[in-house]
């Protein structure tokens, strides 16, 4: 696919400014700060580094908070720090390489860029690993990746298993990809073949030593077994999977629902997503036939990528299929068809396009706002107080409810966002400021020196919220 230096070398500085200060506002104006139980799990792998407890999630991410603690002096921070690195780093790399940068702008924008960008994920860096290879395989598909590129494209593969493991279903997509290149003349299928047999083994090498170390490739047997799941619970994992997958061809939107709900709302939304999902076939049968290498490795990566999770996610006790847990090939999948968009559409339009998505992608992340950093104050101060706080018992607890009306209906929905309730609020606020506290229960509580236990109950991070969504002290 041949760069067209017109449509996508000008620089977009409000669309820029705007996403850059969407996510500021992701992490700076949520209750949680951008913080789940995966990024406090990050955290107290990179404070065991260099020793492992296990390899639930490789080295890499772990490895890059902890250089980054360094500097910042809680996780966080540094957290926060590496994925605005991440952030500047695509947008200067993009608009100096003259790589794309309107359709790059708008992948941000999407749900799978600031829709999960301000959260402590181990998939930002992993997105931006995978972003370089795309700039690499473009330049490979154009002839003009020279030895460096070519071991650079090695490097990064390898890099991308020290991140996710993952990354395992990057291979066969680029593997069937080779019959894609020509087999004879410029050789490129040859160069092709090499990249991905020293890409291979360095993966390999990473797995063994894995296995070696701790008698798994990917952690599975860290993880829960699926002999313990139900039936029931099969069933809606199925469709809950399936649900995430049938959602993949709208960049604007997660849908998020329960198992068994079938309501106007949700009907709506599914019908919605199928039209999306027409149109993308549409446009992807379109850039399929054009014959142009980089967008055909991109989408048969993508979609590999996406089936291959699809089916691991019922063995590997892995959560439902998310926007975040199919980011990598969901990008796959978006790029090209970003490109084929910026071509047929005048520059006005997509520029408005890509605002619209922004704009969605910070409206589902800030659905709850609060103001995180006086969270973060009251939290730090807490830990202040009780210097020999090891465990966080939750004595009590309480998750507001909050109804929403939906535009130009009389239709209102009733919601309690677990990410509001006191316990969770005041669990990631404290365990990311110090990640050795641990979780306890009540019977474990019986047993500890009080002084060592903070309580749910005391904790002077808590905010009560009311159904209109004001904050209360």
């Amino acid at each position: 696919m041949k760069a067209d230096s017109s449509r996508f070398s000008g620089f977009d500085p409000a669309l820029s400014a705007a996403l850059i200060a969407a996510f500021f506002a992701g992490f700076l104006l949520r209750s949680d700060g951008g913080i789940n139980l995966d990024a406090l799990m990050y955290a107290r792998h990179a404070i065991l580094l260099p020793e492992m407890a296990d390899n639930l999630c490789p080295p890499g991410y772990p490895l890059l908070l902890r250089g980054f603690a360094i500097f910042t002096g809680d996780y966080f921070l540094a957290g926060k720090v590496l994925n605005a690195c991440c952030l500047f780093l695509l947008l200067f790399f993009s608009w100096k390489k003259q790589f794309y940068f309107r359709e790059t702008l708008f992948l941000l924008c999407t749900k799978a860029g600031a829709g999960i960008w301000s959260f402590s994920f181990s998939e930002i860096p992993f997105l931006t690993f995978l972003y370089f290879q795309f700039y690499l395989i473009h330049r490979f598909t154009e002839q003009k990746a020279g030895k460096g590129e070519m071991a650079a494209m090695v490097l990064l593969q390898g890099s991308l298993f020290l991140l996710r493991h993952a990354a395992v279903f990057l291979f066969p997509g680029m593997m069937l990809a080779v019959f894609l290149l020509p087999g004879t003349g410029d050789g490129r299928r040859k160069k092709w073949l090499q990249f991905l047999l020293l890409s291979f083994i360095l993966s390999a090498g990473i797995l063994g030593w894995n296995y070696l170390s701790f008698g798994s490739f990917f952690g599975e047997n860290f993880r829960g077994s699926p002999d313990a799941v139900s039936a029931q619970e099969w069933k809606e994992h199925f469709f809950l999977n399936l649900r995430g997958l049938f959602g993949l061809a709208n960049p604007f939107f997660s849908l998020v629902f329960q198992f068994g709900e079938a309501g106007r709302a949700s009907v709506a939304a599914l019908l919605l997503d199928g039209f999306f999902l027409f149109l993308f076939i549409r446009v992807s049968l379109r850039i399929w036939r054009s014959q142009e290498p980089f967008s055909r490795i991109l989408f048969i990566t993508g979609n590999i990528y996406l089936l291959l999770l699809f089916i691991s996610s019922f063995s590997a006790g892995i959560e439902t299929l998310s926007t975040r847990l199919m980011a990598p090939g969901l990008w796959c999948l978006y790029f090209p068809v970003l490109i084929y968009l910026n071509r047929q559409l005048k520059p006005a339009m997509f520029a408005a396009m890509s605002g619209i998505c922004l704009l969605i992608s910070i409206g589902y992340v800030l659905k709850t706002p609060a103001w995180y950093p006086s969270i973060r104050a009251d939290a730090r101060k807490l830990l202040e107080e009780n210097p020999q706080a090891r465990w966080f018992f939750i004595d009590r607890d309480s998750i507001p409810l909050r109804r929403y009306s939906l535009p130009f209906t009389e239709i209102s929905l009733s919601y309690r966002h677990p990410v509001l309730a006191e316990s969770y609020v005041n669990q990631h606020a404290l365990m990311i400021l110090k990640p050795q506290l641990v979780l306890i229960d009540s019977a474990q509580a019986a047993g500890i020196p009080e002084k060592q236990i903070l309580f749910n109950s005391r904790c002077s991070a808590v905010r009560k919220t009311d159904v209109k969504g004001r904050n209360i002290r």
